[in-house]
């Protein structure tokens, strides 16, 4: 077998996976509430995020390694009510599971992510889309 054979076989076997990996969270979402439902998906992006990364060292880029979970995403939640999982603002993609806190300052808007040092500020028309966004597949818990 050639070295292109065996990334082929890779790339094959990482599609498998988290195709896998996105039906079980599909999965997981039916019947879950609130923190539980907050951990479970929290947890599963993670795992996802890892196979994502390792898609991309095969593959070459980022952006086709996510392209590709995206679409599986949308495949396993067509049909189902539950919201998106990611908000997409230009060229940012952030994952609603991730988000801890999101406020308004002067027209700007500052979101906080778990991964420290990678909170995320939006402003203009950037700031009013991620908003929208945010107020149309959000829901505001708060204790």
């Amino acid at each position: 077998m050639t070295a292109e054979q065996d990334k082929q076989r890779e790339i094959d076997s990482l599609h498998a996976t988290i195709d896998q990996e996105c039906q079980t969270l599909n999965a997981g979402l039916q019947g879950l509430t609130g923190a539980a439902r907050h951990t479970f998906v929290s947890e599963r992006m993670k795992i996802i995020g890892t196979y994502a990364d390792e898609l991309a060292a095969l593959v070459g880029t980022q952006a086709e390694a996510l392209a590709f979970v995206l679409e599986r995403l949308s495949n396993w939640r067509a049909g189902n009510d539950a919201p998106p999982t990611f908000l997409q603002v230009g060229n940012t993609m952030i994952a609603i599971a991730y988000m801890t806190g999101v406020q308004v300052v002067n027209h700007a808007v500052h979101i906080t992510v778990l991964d420290e040092g990678m909170d995320i500020t939006f402003e203009g028309d950037e700031a009013e889309r991620f908003l929208e966004l945010f107020q149309a597949h959000c829901r505001i818990i708060s204790e």
